[in-house]
């Protein structure tokens, strides 16, 4: 069948050595005629036709249209040590607390109320994290765009699925970089996901996110942050491994706040995720600038240069496999290296080679 606005071409008409992203755009026009949906079959045919299959507006029209957001390809895998940031892509939706307008006591360069749906704001926070000389962001994913499974559902409301449509841009975005991206996995900490859920969710995960070319990848398997929130790290162990058939299809990293040795089994690493100056576990060391919530009148931890830059340097002497920073833009709780108003470039400046 031929669709209106296609020029006459059909899904015959794509090569039959499929260029790179043909694939997807074939299983969802595919899916899409199935369901007697052809205008938009017709309509995802053209665009694939004149933007070509794997740019970053098609992989954004296979995203609205249900369909995969990358090519199925392998990718190469990253030597530790990696420097990371923890990255936070529902913040333009939590500026406002009600009672405090903006929900932090910093302005950002980029604005109070900067869009994280912008291709300006992403590629600035790209470039920033290039400079910062990190080898990762590390977002927190909130669920599919769907808005079903465990994730979406504790999260509905809340920055829910509309992280992961974020994740996505960040990851269009740093295709010309080095940048790569590795999810933070923070339903766990909000509620309790059996087995079945996460194994579920890390299931789409692979089929949908891990295959993008600026995934990470360590040991040949996708980077995955389990975000906890508390101290449970021995009963959580044996969860994440049944979920990963024994840690064998992800690289899981695991969030503690104690000595996690006696945990079986082993994890690939474990993480603070603190607001301390300095904490380390494991095969990780993180730093944090700052610590200064919202709604408190003074800061916990208060902000110092040269000793933020003496925690950086301890970072890198530690030679430690993960080398964190909490955060790249927690902006309610003042822990942010993205340049403001008050701070200007500082502590992104500390981190550059």
């Amino acid at each position: 069948m031929t669709g209106r606005g296609t020029g006459g071409k059909t899904l015959r008409d794509m090569p039959k050595q499929a260029p790179e992203g043909a694939e997807q755009v074939r299983g969802t026009f595919a899916r899409l005629a199935r369901a007697n949906h052809l205008p938009l079959a017709a309509l995802l045919v053209a665009v694939a036709l004149i933007v070509g299959y794997d740019s970053p507006m098609m992989r954004r029209a296979l995203l609205a249209a249900g369909g995969g957001s990358s090519v199925s390809q392998p990718n190469p895998s990253l030597v530790p040590p990696l420097r990371g940031a923890y990255y936070f892509p529902w913040y333009d939706e939590a500026w406002d607390s009600g009672i405090y307008t903006p929900a932090t006591h910093y302005t950002p360069t980029l604005g109070a109320y900067y869009d994280q749906n912008t291709d300006p704001v992403i590629n600035q926070h790209v470039a920033w994290a290039l400079e910062a000389n990190l080898d990762v962001l590390i977002p927190t994913w909130r669920g599919k765009p769907d808005g079903t499974g465990i994730s979406a559902t504790t999260f509905a409301g809340d920055g829910g699925t509309h992280t992961d449509a974020k994740i996505v841009r960040i990851m269009d975005a740093a295709r010309w970089s080095s940048l790569k991206v590795a999810m933070l996995y923070e339903v766990e900490a909000y509620a309790n996901p059996t087995q079945a859920e996460i194994e579920a969710e890390f299931t789409w995960l692979a089929a949908n996110r891990f295959t993008y070319p600026t995934y990470l990848y360590v040991d040949g398997r996708p980077v995955i942050f389990v975000y906890t929130g508390a101290d449970h790290s021995d009963a959580l162990a044996q969860k994440y491994s049944d979920a990963t058939s024994g840690f064998t299809t992800a690289y899981v990293m695991m969030q503690t706040q104690t000595d996690p040795s006696a945990a079986t089994p082993q994890p690939d690493g474990w993480f603070t995720f603190s607001n301390d100056r300095t904490s380390a576990v494991s095969n990780s060391y993180n730093v944090c600038p700052g610590y200064w919530l919202f709604s408190d009148a003074n800061p916990v931890t208060t902000r110092d240069l040269a000793t933020w830059q003496a925690n950086v340097a301890s970072m890198i002497a530690s030679g430690a496999d993960w080398q964190l920073i909490n955060s790249f833009n927690e902006w309610a709780e003042g822990s942010q290296i993205e340049p403001s108003t008050e701070l200007g470039t500082d502590y992104l400046d500390a981190l550059a080679p």
